[in-house]
């Protein structure tokens, strides 16, 4: 059987409805094993019951020329039949393969626990020239990814990646050479679900969409999955995956402010970003010193100003360490030298082991199927357990706008909520004093989408943050921070997927200008803040610190630059007076300044331009030392790590009124000779010192530069 569109995009069955291959983008993709396309979970207690509808069992009918409706009675499980009707719809639009599933008939017990759709295999020929598209974070592109997840020695055999949480968007990029396969989730909603790509055979990978069904279903018996699925194909490698993403995703309220309504927040006016901490004297004069060195706005990010160690009460802030008056003064006198203030408060930890704990705690946390809370501690030096919140509590809405609203009154620009936008509404909560409904569902998503809308309406000058890039919540923050842009720096991201992972700019792609996000978690001299209020023996005394800037030359520049080329906001955490005043710091300095200084005068591609097809940049690649340390990393546990990186970064954009422009920067300190190739369609304006050779663009950059070349596109 056959479903087509006008423009010759087709997918292909069996006569009994199963899925076999389709033809997407001009991709032709023939699938592992015909397959049904869907499965179903149940469960009994605390086990899992796999469900799969009997071979052959699928009962077609074509309703038009791109559409197909199968229809299923009963499953298998392991424990016999389970009697239900499952109705699979699929149909042909923007190119692409949708589907949708429906439930009926379902019984009491067993209990319906997810409904798996797509559930497909994926074919490949080398297994080293695969690459899997990751929408975690900025972006990340698994390279020899069907050897180094599923085949060599000690490969994890598996992938799991939960939304919203591990990744802050709902597409995926199978890759091998110039053949592409795609799929997403298109969920305006935040419902919990997760991707797990797994081995299924010679040449094959697994994959599968697991959607958490809600406990209690409405109308009783019934499930039916709230929106579409795709299968797809796409060219142009990680970009034509964005692209794809871009044109559903840019359509949701998410993505509703764009760079004309987002110029009015004073995100859209800042160079750069401190991201500093403690007390009044420590924090505030080399704040005041940088801003009128840059000569343009700053940010400061502050944390570590609330009375407690940071990572436990929460969520007692107040007063400030200081006093609230001191405070106050602190922050009136940074903005007047041009520095806008927000502080830090989590924004969505209960701490299990503080003081508040009882009676609230119980009453906002997420409490997990088997009665526990997810409570990591964060704190390894403190130990204090941290549990997650639910967005749909009652209760801790209450707590949060009584925090946004004496923010308010600190008179600070911003307030930093914590976590939201990393992993707000990942897990299912199953607490029975919650109105929600137990397991899956979007009320987590929902629920914080509420308080960040009513703590706008409460606070209209107040700018809300939080970290990492969840889509779900661009439309109600003004900026978003990225610390996974330090990529190497932080040992458990650098690790993630056999250490194959490689930033990319995936998030920037689809929603750049559509939210600002700013930051990574550069150090300059690579020696992290500590509280005061922290156990004093897990400081290292500056004494015992190693020369980190000599053994690690090149950290620092290569990630401040990435931020920039990548389109985000440039920042430095623990800046010091005396980064600032001693002579060994000037060179490391100096090149922050020029950073910024480059960022700011090009925002109209940097901040509110659209990402275009990246081109080829050839250059001399260097071993980058890095020294991977983070807050919590004990005195002589701090480890090394070499990578090759590019000499010299690239980024192409497009600002607003169609300028196009090519971004260069050369992080090191030794001129670089480089050779660029422009993404087909486009080249390069006639400027002074660069030579043509045919389609490609020679030149050389000194060192600790930053430029900035016209792009044309082609007729």
């Amino acid at each position: 059987m056959l479903i087509r569109d006008a423009t010759d995009n087709e997918a292909r069955f069996t006569p009994q409805g199963d899925l076999t291959g389709f033809t997407s983008h001009g991709q032709r993709w023939e699938l592992g094993e015909p397959t049904p396309g869907w499965s179903l979970e149940f469960t009994q207690g605390l086990n899992r019951l796999p469900a799969r509808p009997a071979p052959g069992s699928g009962r077609p009918t074509q309703t038009a020329p791109d559409r197909l409706e199968v229809t299923f009675q009963n499953v298998q499980t392991a424990g016999g039949p389970v009697p239900l009707e499952t109705r699979v719809t699929w149909w042909l639009e923007d190119g692409l393969l949708h589907a949708r599933l429906a439930l009926a008939g379902l019984p009491t017990e067993p209990v319906l626990h997810a409904a798996v759709i797509p559930d497909v295999t994926i074919p490949y020929d080398q297994p080293d020239a695969t690459r899997l598209v990751v929408p975690r974070e900025i972006g990340m592109i698994i390279e020899q990814a069907a050897s180094g997840l599923f085949l060599e020695k000690g490969a994890p055999g598996e992938l799991r990646l939960a939304y919203p949480g591990h990744v802050h968007m709902q597409c995926f990029g199978w890759l091998e050479g110039d053949h592409g396969f795609y799929t997403d989730a298109r969920d305006p909603e935040g419902w919990i679900k997760e991707w797990r790509f797994f081995h299924a055979g010679s040449g094959r990978i697994g994959l599968q969409l697991r959607h958490l069904a809600p406990r209690r279903l409405e109308p009783a018996g019934a499930f039916a999955l709230p929106y579409p699925v795709t299968l797809g194909g796409t060219a142009g490698g990680w970009h034509g995956v964005a692209h794809t993403y871009r044109r559903w995703a840019l359509r949701q309220t998410w993505a509703s402010r764009g760079p004309e309504e987002r110029r009015k927040s004073y995100f859209g006016n800042i160079a750069f970003w401190l991201w500093n901490r403690g007390r009044i004297d420590h924090v505030a004069p080399p704040t005041r010193e940088l801003a009128r060195r840059i000569g343009a706005p700053i940010g400061l990010d502050w944390y570590w100003w609330h009375r407690h160690a940071y990572d436990t009460q929460y969520p007692d802030y107040f007063p400030p360490r200081e006093g609230t008056e001191p405070f106050k003064a602190a922050v009136k006198e940074l903005q007047a030298h041009h520095v806008f203030v927000q502080v830090y408060t989590n924004g969505m930890c209960y701490d299990k082991d503080g003081a508040r704990w009882e009676p609230d705690g119980p009453a906002c946390a997420i409490e997990l199927e088997n009665g526990e809370h997810h409570a990591p501690a964060y704190n390894t030096f403190m130990k204090h357990r941290l549990a997650d919140v639910c967005g749909d509590s009652a209760v801790w809405r209450g707590i949060l706008l009584d925090l946004v609203g004496r923010a308010r009154d600190l008179g600070l620009n911003g307030l930093y909520l914590d976590m939201i936008a990393a992993v707000g509404g990942l897990h299912p909560c199953y607490n029975p004093r919650h109105d929600h409904a137990p397991g899956g569902g979007c009320y987590g998503v929902q629920g914080f989408r509420r308080t960040l809308e009513e703590a706008r309406r409460l606070a209209p000058g107040l700018a809300l943050s939080s970290e990492c890039t969840s889509e779900c919540y661009l439309d109600l923050l003004e900026g978003n921070i990225t610390p996974g842009l330090s990529l190497e720096r932080l040992k458990s991201q650098a690790e993630l997927y056999g250490g194959r992972a490689r930033l990319i700019p995936l998030f920037a792609a689809v929603y750049h200008g559509h939210c600002v996000c700013f930051g990574n978690y550069t150090l300059l001299d690579s020696v992290p803040p500590f509280d005061e209020l922290w156990p004093p023996q897990f400081r290292t005394p500056p004494e015992a610190e190693k020369d980190w800037m000599t053994l690690c030359p090149d950290q620092f520049g290569l990630e401040l630059s990435r931020t920039v080329i990548f389109g985000n906001q440039p920042l430095v955490g623990n800046l010091t007076e005396a980064h600032l005043t001693q002579p060994r710091y000037s060179e490391e300095v100096s090149f922050l300044i020029t950073l910024a200084r480059f960022y700011y005068e090009n925002r109209e591609w940097l901040l509110w331009g659209d990402l275009l097809p990246p081109g080829e940049l050839a250059c001399r690649t260097k071993d980058i030392v890095f020294v991977q340390r983070f807050i919590f990393t004990k005195p002589g546990e701090e480890t090394f790590l070499t990578r090759p990186h590019p000499a010299v970064l690239h980024s192409e954009w497009q600002a607003p009124d169609g300028r196009q422009a090519l971004i260069l920067i050369n992080y090191g300190r030794q001129e670089e000779t480089i050779t660029y190739t422009p993404a087909p369609g486009f080249t390069l304006a006639e400027t002074d010192g660069v030579i043509r050779n045919g389609c490609q663009f020679m030149g050389r950059m000194p060192p600790r530069s930053c430029h900035r070349l016209a792009l044309i596109r082609e007729q």
